[in-house]
């Protein structure tokens, strides 16, 4: 179970708090016939509860109510349920304070919206808290019920349309010292449907059902989309940024353990697999370059306020798609990774021992190049140190022409019959060896402004490329570069491809220009 399902738990045991103390007393102290004209004096001046029907049975300790709607003026809660079922109420003794016992709960079509905007900020000395009781619900069931979160400005931050849990050993103390939790559980199972969740003004996160129980978490249907379309999200932002569009069929973690403890925070599972992936990341290049740092995959890692503890993520049959747009050009530049199965081993960001994370992936380059792709890294080491080495074969060059004419003014045909590079590196430098094997390669500098073919020029450089080159002809290309702080992992490593392909293609530096990747 995720963070944002732990708010399910805490605002239904809310719900289960007002609703156990409202039953015990009505349950013990009025008998049924007293309770609709008893009730509205009796209750904090707070609280605001409408219903159609309410039953008490002293005897044999149940309540029932039905068609109620129940608000906590100065908590911003707010909630509507079709019925609510108490039964085996009673009170106990335990050390010096009183334990309210409720059996069973059942919560049902409860319509929860809980705004933290209307939330008071002084403490209220209501009649539940200067009671200071232990509400202990031995088992208790939310069924077919909608959840809205708000956050301090009112906006969503959680929303879902349905929902059905079940937990056993819910202990809500009403009055909890500063060491203490307010609301204790153990979680049995969680079926909910519809979710979303703005991570930002830009994107939204949604799942279509998550199932969760005390082994095992399945998220189907989960996404990551923008909110505005290309055009309309440059105007969102000030500076270049990635415009995320994500969808994961199904997203599986398997003994999965958690906390979100203020103390030790941490996540734990023993495989975690993402089904058909489809990730589509846009660039528009035109906008201002970032100027803020970015960390590398390591550092992000080690600075995570979360202990993971994943022995092994599996990417199954995934899709990628990079598009840069640039000036004059009408169409984006475009690199795609098809049918992608990668394993991501181990990912612990705590541990010395396991701190090296090694991914093996293997893919379809632009739809038809076999790639394969060894990257690894060390997560509690300082100077951020990788490796990335691999292979690509039978690769079409006029496939990565759209990307090419923008970032090294040139076009090429031929085929690659294969290109190996071994790079590694840290935060701040990086370098290695790349070659190529190609057959008939020809190469079309491009002029900059026009984006048409210099004719004397190309010839030239096509002077320098052979048309069928083999490795052992010139032995080891060596590459070295420096990493822009500014600029992502991936735009790191695409620094080191470009010169090796520079060098591999043109022996005299022919095509010279700067990445603006």
């Amino acid at each position: 179970m995720t963070k944002k399902t732990k708010c399910i738990v805490i605002s239904a045991a809310g719900i289960v708090l007002l609703l156990a103390f409202i039953a015990y007393f009505y349950g013990n102290h009025i008998v049924s016939q007293q309770i609709a004209q008893n009730l509205e004096e009796q209750l904090p001046d707070n609280v605001n509860l409408t219903y159609k029907d309410l039953k008490a049975d002293i005897v044999r300790g149940t309540f029932y109510m039905s068609d109620a709607e129940l608000a906590l003026q100065d908590q911003g809660i707010n909630v509507k349920f079709a019925s609510v079922n108490f039964s085996g109420i009673k009170l106990r003794k335990l050390f010096d304070g009183d334990t309210i016992v409720i059996g069973n709960c059942k919560l049902r079509q409860a319509d929860v919206l809980i705004d933290n905007s209307k939330r008071q900020t002084k403490e209220t000395k209501d009649t539940l808290r200067e009671a200071n009781k232990v509400i202990w619900v031995q088992n208790f069931n939310l069924i077919d019920s909608k959840f809205d979160f708000k956050d301090e400005k009112g906006k969503e931050m959680l929303k879902f349309n349905q929902a059905d849990a079940y937990f056993v050993d819910l202990f809500v103390l009403t009055a909890p010292q500063d060491d203490e939790n307010a609301i204790t559980y153990t979680f049995v199972n969680l079926i909910a449907k519809e979710l979303e969740h703005p991570l930002n003004h830009l994107e939204t996160l949604s799942v279509g059902k998550l199932e969760a129980d005390t082994t095992d978490l399945k998220l189907n249907k989960l996404s990551i989309k923008p909110k505005f379309s290309r055009d309309q999200y440059q105007q969102h932002i000030s500076e270049e940024r990635d415009v995320i569009d994500l969808d994961i069929e199904n997203l599986t973690a398997e003994n999965y353990e958690y906390s979100f403890d203020d103390e030790d925070p941490f996540f734990k599972s023993s495989a975690i697999t993402l089904e058909n992936p489809v990730l589509s990341v846009y660039r528009d290049k035109r906008m201002p370059d970032q100027t803020p740092r970015k960390p590398l995959y390591s550092e992000m890692l080690r600075e995570l306020d979360l202990r993971l503890e994943i022995d092994k993520v599996q990417i199954q049959n995934a899709e990628i798609t990079y598009e840069e747009q640039l000036d004059k050009n009408p169409n984006p530049g475009k690199l795609t990774f098809n049918q992608m199965y990668a394993t991501i081993a181990p990912v612990y960001n705590r541990d010395a021992s396991k701190s090296q994370v090694n991914m093996d992936a293997k893919a379809q380059f632009m739809n038809h190049a076999p790639t394969e792709v060894n990257w690894k890294f060390h997560i509690l080491q300082p100077a951020d140190q990788f490796t990335i080495s691999g292979q690509v074969n039978q690769l079409r060059a006029q496939e990565l022409n759209s990307f090419f004419i923008n970032n090294l003014n040139a076009k090429a045909s031929g085929t690659v019959n294969s290109a190996l590079f071994n790079f590694s590196g840290n935060d701040v430098r990086g370098g290695g060896q790349m070659d190529m094997n190609y057959d008939d390669f020809k190469i079309e500098l491009i002029n900059e402004e026009t984006k048409e073919k210099k004719g004397l020029q190309s010839f030239l450089a096509n002077l320098f490329v052979r048309s069928d080159k083999d490795m052992e002809d010139t032995g080891t290309t060596e590459i070295n570069v420096t990493r822009d702080q500014t600029k992502s992992f991936f735009n790191y490593w695409w620094l080191m491809l470009k010169e090796g392909l520079k060098q591999n293609m043109l022996r005299f530096g022919a095509g010279n220009s700067e990445t603006n990747s």
